[in-house]
């Protein structure tokens, strides 16, 4: 990181230097008073993401120093009384209001590309960390589209896909998918930016000139012209059969939903599904690679280990969302909007783990438990890779939940529905199921929460074999499930004239 020039910094600590700092613009290095952002919550974040990473763990006053400087500057510039919690308040806005996130985004090009700009270039790599640190994506590189639609971690998109985002035939789709069960009116993000990108990249394939209303005007056409149709149905098959072959079936999916969605369905079959198999990593490599961790990276191991969720869900619910049960358990109340499959389900955790996980959070000043989990986990994969010859990513934890409550006797809907999964058996299982955890913890406790923990399993751990009452449990379990599909079809076949 570039810092203050080296003159300027040796005059900090002389107390005849401060006042010429003051003079010069350097105001946040002299201060002789405690700084009101120093106790935000997101320069906290981002001090503890400096100590982190550093190889010492501290954190240089120097750093902090312009962290502060940076900080300040930027409220200022935006018209924003520089007070303790203003910082934060504004990086929450960049990532959840369009018109903030354009409007900073702006600011910060414009002191990147002009000459004598409000903001130097090291006071930009500050920002940076902490927008990194505080999980706030916000991209500022020069000559990079400014959209709404953006990647995470700032990735901004190209202009002639922000175009095509504009077609109303994508507009539809969007609302078709905000329609569906369980969205309840929510669309993700990467949703809009990968069915764009993948309307775009259809164009391109079509040699169409890429304008906001291109693809309704093939839709329009293809309900017009069955022939024209027939030609871009053979289209998209040899579209979806391009190098790589993953993303572009992926992108061949989108187009069937968009056409779909605006009542123009084609007729062609695209196979989306890969083999994802992952390297078994045995019980004795997982633990040591967990005890050679830290209490913050073992606490994270530990959070997804024990609730099966996926990371991007389990690592940014609101600390709000965890819930102590009884003495030995905690319920994480899961929204809907926050995990893929879009069902609202509860996850458990032991009680010591949630405590760990919210004084991780006080102590940092977060909301959230880990947003810094990418960073975190790359540490944890490099380590894995390098010490012990092993790839290790956050996603294989949730694999290992799933194939742990697979062998045991707990009904199938309970341990899906613990991971946030769709049911595999029964009818929209969740609908018939009162909200009463008693049951369910009874379970997660004698089925599967001694396999699941790291930290005490040995590597030649077996599950245990199901006794008579177990298998019972499960027969039943799954007569319940038929008997509900049963009536579902009957009730059907009564009301259907």
């Amino acid at each position: 990181m570039l810092g203050v020039p080296a003159p300027l910094l040796r005059e900090v600590r002389q107390e005849e230097g401060r006042a010429h700092l003051q003079d010069n613009g350097y105001a946040d290095c002299a201060r002789p008073t405690p700084h009101p952002l120093e106790q935000d919550s997101a320069i906290l974040a981002y001090f503890h993401y400096v100590k982190h990473r550093s190889q010492g763990h501290t954190l240089k006053q120097t750093t902090l120093d312009i962290a502060l400087e940076s900080a300040s500057r930027l409220l200022s510039i935006a018209g924003i009384p520089v007070e303790e919690g203003r910082l934060h308040k504004l990086l929450r806005d960049i990532s959840t209001d369009s018109a903030t996130h354009t409007r900073i985004r702006d600011i910060l090009v414009s002191c990147a590309t002009a000459k004598n700009a409000p903001l130097a270039k090291y006071n930009l790599f500050s920002l940076q960390g902490i927008f990194r640190a505080n999980n706030c994506p916000l991209s500022f590189e020069a000559d990079q589209h400014v959209s709404v639609y953006r990647k995470r971690h700032g990735h901004g998109i190209r202009p002639e896909t922000y175009t095509v985002s504009q077609d109303k035939a994508l507009v539809r789709y969007f609302t078709n998918i905000k329609a569906r069960k369980r969205n309840n009116g929510f669309i993700s993000k990467a949703t809009i930016h990968q069915a764009t990108a993948a309307a775009r990249h259809f164009l391109d394939h079509l040699n169409t000139q890429v304008t906001d209303h291109a693809i309704g005007d093939i839709i329009t056409r293809s309900r017009q012209d069955a022939a024209f149709k027939e030609e871009l149905e053979d289209s998209l098959l040899t579209f979806s059969n391009l190098e790589p072959i993953p993303s572009h079936r992926k992108n061949a999916t989108f187009l069937k939903g968009i056409f779909k969605a605006n009542r123009c369905p084609l007729n062609v079959s695209i196979d989306n599904h890969f083999n994802a198999k992952t390297p078994k990593i045995s019980e004795g490599i997982l633990q040591a690679i967990y005890k050679s961790l830290d209490n913050e990276h073992q606490t994270l191991i530990d959070l997804q280990a024990f609730s099966g969720e996926r990371v991007q869900c389990i690592c940014t619910i609101s600390t709000s969302q965890i819930k102590t049960f009884n003495d030995e358990y905690a319920i994480i109340e899961v929204k809907p909007f926050q995990t893929k499959a879009r069902i609202e389900h509860p996850s458990i955790i032991p009680k010591s783990l949630a405590d760990r996980v919210l004084k991780i959070a006080k102590q940092t000043g977060r909301e959230t438990p880990f947003p810094n989990h990418k960073s975190l986990w790359r540490d944890i994969t490099k380590l894995a890779l390098d010490k012990f010859n092993v790839r290790l990513t956050s996603h294989y934890l949730r694999k290992r939940f799933f194939s742990i409550a697979e062998k045991t006797p707990m009904p199938t809907n309970h341990w899906d529905l613990l991971m946030g999964s769709q049911k595999q058996t029964g009818h929209c299982a969740e609908n018939y199921s009162l909200e009463d955890y008693s049951e369910l913890v009874e379970e997660y406790d004698r089925y599967l929460a001694s396999l699941l923990d790291l930290s005490k399993t040995s590597p030649e751990v077996e599950l245990a074999k199901p006794t008579e009452l177990d298998k019972l449990l499960r027969e039943n379990a799954e007569l319940k499930d038929q008997l509900l599909k049963l009536t579902q079809l009957l009730t059907q076949k009564l009301i259907t004239p």
